[in-house]
């Protein structure tokens, strides 16, 4: 056996100086990752490691979303534009959903790198927003649910929408709404 510090590495070919169990370092690194026993245990105690904690991390990520959304539905002005429909943080889903008044270039980007899907892209730019000292109502608003549903039947076929209002107005369904709403009384004037 040839003295400790003139040792080589085992494997055929490589002149390395030996590092541990016979392999230089990087040998010895690809043996030890590639072992199926050792990825084996691994696996199984990051799992394990992973559910340990998963209920608690998971109300940890519920609660820290609610205060964010919190946060920034104020920042908005706390409630629905069309109707004045106010924030509920006490409900377990919110009442109000992020409206965008209008797509950019930077929208066009995020569609096209995540596929068509902008989602929860809308906290981030938000949060970027305010960051930049930029008025994040300029290109965001807050609708609630119903008034959400509503505009986007609306914004595909505003004919089919105005008829339909029409149609309801002549029916009387919606006489008796209009006289004790004077919000809707320009509702009234509109249709006449």
């Amino acid at each position: 056996m040839p003295p400790k510090n003139n040792r080589k590495c085992s494997v055929d070919g490589c002149d390395a100086k030996h590092s541990a169990k016979g392999f230089c370092k990087s040998h010895y690194m690809k043996n030890l990752l590639s072992n199926p026993e050792r990825r084996a245990r691994k696996n199984k105690e990051q799992l394990q490691k992973y559910y340990d904690n998963h209920e608690e991390r998971k109300k940890k990520k519920r609660v820290t979303g609610k205060l964010q959304r919190a946060e920034l539905y104020k920042k908005l002005g706390g409630k629905c534009i069309s109707c004045g429909e106010k924030f509920n943080e006490t409900l377990s889903r919110s009442n109000l959903e992020l409206h965008h008044k209008f797509y950019d270039e930077d929208d066009e980007r995020v569609r096209k790198k995540f596929k068509g899907n902008l989602g929860s892209k809308h906290i981030w730019e938000i949060r970027r927003m305010i960051k930049n000292g930029e008025n994040p109502k300029i290109k965001f608003a807050l609708l609630c649910k119903q008034c959400n549903v509503i505009e986007a039947h609306v914004r595909i076929n505003p004919t089919k929408a105005f008829e339909t209002f029409c149609w309801l107005y002549g029916e009387g369904q919606f006489d008796e709404a209009l006289k004790d709403d004077p919000t809707l009384k320009k509702l009234t004037d509109f249709l006449k």
